[in-house]
């Protein structure tokens, strides 16, 4: 920035003044103290720096364009955090909302252990790594004992629902509590696993105080989980 005149100094100080910057001295010199400065305060600096500039040293363009276009990146900056706050704080009654609309709903999350409903179904999906002429799905007890052994036929990549009962087939069959599930797709000639989703039910729903937009979902058997985990919904 061009040095301003020394006869121009006490109408600076003027100005100074009328801002509210006080000058102290310390052994390294002056020391300019206040609040942040605002855009009327920079813009009163800025026309007091050019009414009082050495006519023969003038600011050059250069450095003037320089100038406010640093002092309007930070202004936008702040423009932009402060329209982020207010935004958070108009959205957060939104966020109460959709995180008690989850409770008592039924969410596909990832899991291999799958809890039956009332008349003894479980039910998932399986997330297909590929498309694939032969899917299967093995479902075993807790202990791991083998209960039965699907075959899904083809399938496209992707996620591809399942339900199983065992009283189905078997009319003398036990009912547990829970079941283990586990999938494999035939993916160029080879067995390979493939992921596997199961619903649970949403006992309770929080939004973190963190800020984040993921509402933490306490769903039944597995705990606290991530909204951003569920991939449908279901009643």
């Amino acid at each position: 920035m061009s040095e301003i005149s020394n006869g121009a100094q006490s109408s600076l100080d003027s100005i100074l003044q009328e801002l509210g910057i006080s000058k102290a001295k310390d052994q390294d010199g002056p020391r300019v103290t206040k609040k942040s400065l605002g855009q009327e305060d920079f813009l009163k600096l800025m026309t007091a720096q050019l009414n009082n500039q050495d006519p023969f040293k003038p600011v050059d363009n250069t450095d003037f364009i320089a100038q406010m276009a640093q002092f309007s990146t930070v202004t936008g900056i702040t423009d932009i955090n402060k329209n982020l706050l207010d935004l958070g704080e108009k959205l957060a009654p939104n966020r109460v909302a959709v995180a008690s609309s989850f409770i008592g709903h039924e969410v596909l999350v990832p899991g291999t252990v799958a809890r039956p409903n009332e008349y003894g179904t479980i039910a998932g999906a399986i997330d297909v790594p590929g498309r694939t002429n032969a899917l299967t799905l093995v479902v075993r007890d807790i202990t791991g004992e083998v209960l039965d052994q699907i075959d899904m036929g083809a399938a496209p990549e992707g996620m591809v629902g399942f339900e199983w009962n065992g009283f189905i087939n078997n009319p003398e069959f036990q009912a547990r509590d829970a079941y283990l599930v586990e999938a494999y797709a035939v993916l160029d000639g080879a067995y390979e696993g493939a992921s596997t989703h199961v619903y649970g039910r949403v006992m309770s729903a929080s939004i973190p105080s963190d800020g984040t937009q993921d509402v933490t979902l306490e769903v039944e058997g597995y705990g606290n989980m991530s909204s951003s985990d569920v991939k449908k919904i279901r009643n």
